[in-house]
């Protein structure tokens, strides 16, 4: 942040969001594939996306080595759940996800729910083109990338 003037938002300094980006890919790269979190991982795809705010994120594809597939309720409970912060330790932090990270039912159910909403924009932006990377490795060799 110290790289921004006054009034100026990451945005603005497109320069210093990729930098960072980078640095925290690879440190979920080594965490997820090197150090292997999830499991032993045979093969990966990633995708990077720029938002039309200029803000990337990505999307990982792991395929899992036999041995390490998730199969059953309790081993998705091993590696997938939530936990709102303590209120009494980090009021402020409980109450911005119970504000921004929560929302009720969705669906037909409640049309006016912004994952409803959500899914309309999508739909609207999917007609305008993003800018991608494509990488596909198989056993740690890079096999594909394509610019679109």
């Amino acid at each position: 942040m110290e790289e921004l003037l006054p009034g100026q938002t990451p945005q603005d300094r497109p320069d210093v969001v990729v930098r960072v980006y980078r640095a925290k890919l690879l440190d979920l790269h080594d965490f997820l594939i090197k150090k292997g979190h999830l499991g032993k991982v045979a093969a990966w795809a990633h995708v990077t996306e720029f938002q039309q705010r200029g803000l990337p994120h990505e999307h990982f594809l792991l395929v899992m080595e036999p041995g390490s597939k998730v199969r059953t309720p309790d081993d998705y409970d091993k590696v997938i759940f939530a936990e709102l912060p303590d209120p009494k330790k980090y009021p402020l932090l409980n109450s911005l996800v119970c504000k921004h990270m929560m929302h009720g039912p969705c669906g037909d159910i409640n049309p006016k729910c912004e994952s409803v909403v959500s899914d309309i924009l999508a739909s609207i932006v999917k007609q305008h083109s993003k800018a991608k990377i494509h990488t596909l490795f198989i056993g740690g060799e890079r096999t594909a990338r394509l610019l679109r």
